[in-house]
Protein backbone atom coordinates (compact mmCIF):
# COMPACT_ATOMS: atom_id res chain seq x y z
CA UNK A 1 0.00 0.00 0.00
CA UNK A 2 2.72 2.09 0.65
CA UNK A 3 3.96 2.30 -3.58
CA UNK A 4 0.42 3.89 -3.70
CA UNK A 5 0.82 6.45 -1.38
CA UNK A 6 4.44 8.25 -2.34
CA UNK A 7 6.81 8.12 -4.66
CA UNK A 8 10.58 7.55 -4.57
CA UNK A 9 12.65 10.52 -5.38
CA UNK A 10 16.26 8.86 -5.72
CA UNK A 11 16.21 6.55 -2.52
CA UNK A 12 14.17 8.83 -0.72
CA UNK A 13 10.04 8.61 -0.36
CA UNK A 14 7.92 11.86 -1.43
CA UNK A 15 4.71 13.06 -1.01
CA UNK A 16 2.86 15.56 -2.88
CA UNK A 17 -0.58 15.83 -0.41
CA UNK A 18 -0.69 16.20 3.30
CA UNK A 19 -3.54 13.59 3.22
CA UNK A 20 -0.98 11.11 1.18
CA UNK A 21 1.18 11.53 4.40
CA UNK A 22 -1.05 11.07 7.03
CA UNK A 23 -2.88 7.82 5.08
CA UNK A 24 1.20 6.83 5.04
CA UNK A 25 1.28 6.70 8.64
CA UNK A 26 -2.16 4.92 9.30
CA UNK A 27 -1.12 2.55 6.48
CA UNK A 28 2.07 2.24 9.43
CA UNK A 29 0.40 1.81 12.21
CA UNK A 30 1.45 5.01 13.69
CA UNK A 31 -2.49 7.25 13.99
CA UNK A 32 -1.78 7.21 17.52
CA UNK A 33 1.64 9.26 17.28
CA UNK A 34 -0.40 12.50 16.70
CA UNK A 35 -3.75 11.52 18.31
CA UNK A 36 -4.05 13.72 21.44
CA UNK A 37 -0.76 16.15 20.51
CA UNK A 38 -0.56 19.37 22.29
CA UNK A 39 -0.97 22.57 21.19
CA UNK A 40 0.69 24.88 19.21
CA UNK A 41 3.83 25.70 21.58
CA UNK A 42 3.63 29.60 22.46
CA UNK A 43 5.01 32.11 19.85
CA UNK A 44 8.73 32.02 19.46
CA UNK A 45 9.50 29.25 21.25
CA UNK A 46 11.65 25.84 20.24
CA UNK A 47 9.85 22.98 21.38
CA UNK A 48 11.92 19.99 21.61
CA UNK A 49 9.95 16.65 20.02
CA UNK A 50 13.32 14.55 19.68
CA UNK A 51 13.81 12.22 22.51
CA UNK A 52 16.13 9.76 20.37
CA UNK A 53 19.22 9.49 18.78
CA UNK A 54 18.79 8.62 14.68
CA UNK A 55 20.35 5.14 13.89
CA UNK A 56 23.71 5.05 12.33
CA UNK A 57 24.06 4.55 9.59
CA UNK A 58 20.52 5.71 8.70
CA UNK A 59 18.56 3.90 5.61
CA UNK A 60 16.02 6.67 4.27
CA UNK A 61 14.34 3.45 2.99
CA UNK A 62 13.34 2.64 6.44
CA UNK A 63 10.86 5.93 7.35
CA UNK A 64 10.52 4.46 11.14
CA UNK A 65 12.76 7.44 12.65
CA UNK A 66 10.57 9.96 10.55
CA UNK A 67 7.22 8.94 11.88
CA UNK A 68 7.40 10.91 14.70
CA UNK A 69 8.37 14.19 12.65
CA UNK A 70 6.13 13.54 10.04
CA UNK A 71 2.94 13.10 12.54
CA UNK A 72 3.93 16.04 14.24
CA UNK A 73 3.17 18.30 11.16
CA UNK A 74 0.18 16.49 10.22
CA UNK A 75 -1.15 16.93 13.68
CA UNK A 76 -0.50 20.83 13.64
CA UNK A 77 -1.75 20.92 10.36
CA UNK A 78 -4.97 19.19 10.86
CA UNK A 79 -5.22 20.87 14.09
CA UNK A 80 -4.31 24.85 13.10
CA UNK A 81 -4.96 24.69 9.56
CA UNK A 82 -2.38 25.14 6.40
CA UNK A 83 1.04 25.18 7.35
CA UNK A 84 4.03 26.92 6.05
CA UNK A 85 7.55 25.27 7.02
CA UNK A 86 11.22 25.07 6.40
CA UNK A 87 13.15 21.92 7.55
CA UNK A 88 17.32 22.22 8.87
CA UNK A 89 19.80 21.50 10.46
CA UNK A 90 21.85 23.22 13.66
CA UNK A 91 24.18 22.31 16.05
CA UNK A 92 21.62 24.77 18.67
CA UNK A 93 18.59 25.05 17.57
CA UNK A 94 17.73 27.41 20.36
CA UNK A 95 20.40 29.65 18.90
CA UNK A 96 19.60 29.03 15.41
CA UNK A 97 16.14 30.47 16.27
CA UNK A 98 16.70 33.39 18.49
CA UNK A 99 20.32 34.58 17.20
CA UNK A 100 20.60 38.63 17.66
CA UNK A 101 22.49 37.69 13.61
CA UNK A 102 21.42 35.05 11.70
CA UNK A 103 18.21 33.68 14.01
CA UNK A 104 14.95 32.77 12.08
CA UNK A 105 13.44 35.50 14.72
CA UNK A 106 14.50 38.22 13.08
CA UNK A 107 12.46 36.76 9.75
CA UNK A 108 9.43 37.87 11.33
CA UNK A 109 7.45 35.13 9.80
CA UNK A 110 8.31 32.14 11.46
CA UNK A 111 5.66 31.25 14.92
CA UNK A 112 7.84 28.73 16.58
CA UNK A 113 10.37 26.19 15.78
CA UNK A 114 9.99 22.09 16.76
CA UNK A 115 13.17 20.08 17.26
CA UNK A 116 12.37 16.51 15.41
CA UNK A 117 15.01 14.62 15.18
CA UNK A 118 18.62 14.14 16.66
CA UNK A 119 21.90 12.23 16.40
CA UNK A 120 25.25 13.20 15.40
CA UNK A 121 25.98 15.29 11.78
CA UNK A 122 26.12 12.81 9.63
CA UNK A 123 22.62 11.29 10.50
CA UNK A 124 21.56 14.56 10.78
CA UNK A 125 22.23 15.88 7.29
CA UNK A 126 20.86 12.74 5.87
CA UNK A 127 17.57 12.95 7.89
CA UNK A 128 17.25 16.67 7.10
CA UNK A 129 17.50 15.60 3.48
CA UNK A 130 15.04 12.69 3.70
CA UNK A 131 12.63 15.02 5.29
CA UNK A 132 13.13 17.36 2.75
CA UNK A 133 12.78 14.81 -0.25
CA UNK A 134 9.82 13.55 1.90
CA UNK A 135 7.98 16.87 2.10
CA UNK A 136 9.04 19.26 -0.50
CA UNK A 137 5.73 18.89 -2.89
CA UNK A 138 3.36 19.40 -0.01
CA UNK A 139 2.16 23.08 0.13
CA UNK A 140 3.44 25.23 2.58
CA UNK A 141 7.29 23.91 2.37
CA UNK A 142 9.74 26.92 1.83
CA UNK A 143 13.02 24.71 1.43
CA UNK A 144 14.22 25.73 -2.11
CA UNK A 145 17.79 23.13 -1.68
CA UNK A 146 17.59 19.65 -1.30
CA UNK A 147 19.09 19.89 2.50
CA UNK A 148 22.50 18.56 4.11
CA UNK A 149 24.62 21.74 2.89
CA UNK A 150 24.69 23.33 6.17
CA UNK A 151 26.55 20.81 8.04
CA UNK A 152 29.92 19.72 6.55
CA UNK A 153 30.26 16.20 5.56
CA UNK A 154 33.78 16.09 8.20
CA UNK A 155 31.77 17.11 11.20
CA UNK A 156 30.95 14.66 13.83
CA UNK A 157 29.37 16.79 17.17
CA UNK A 158 25.72 16.28 18.31
CA UNK A 159 23.28 18.08 15.81
CA UNK A 160 19.42 18.27 15.37
CA UNK A 161 17.12 18.96 12.58
CA UNK A 162 13.94 21.36 12.83
CA UNK A 163 11.14 22.78 11.35
CA UNK A 164 10.59 26.43 11.26
CA UNK A 165 6.57 27.07 11.46
CA UNK A 166 3.77 29.65 10.61
CA UNK A 167 0.10 29.17 10.46
CA UNK A 168 -0.24 30.10 6.85
CA UNK A 169 -3.80 32.40 7.80
CA UNK A 170 -2.06 34.19 10.64
CA UNK A 171 1.08 36.98 10.74
CA UNK A 172 3.93 36.40 12.81
CA UNK A 173 3.51 39.88 15.08
CA UNK A 174 0.53 41.82 15.01
CA UNK A 175 0.38 45.18 13.63
CA UNK A 176 0.91 47.77 15.96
Amino acid sequence: MQALLMRQRGPFLAFSRWADVETFLIASGHRSLWQGWMARPPLDTVWWLATTALPVPLDARDAGAFFPALACLVAWRQRLGPLAFKIGTAADPELRYHNDVFGYVLDLCWQFMVVLLAGDAQACRWGERVLIAALRGIAGCHNASLGGEGVSSQRTHECFVYAVVRVASERHRPEA
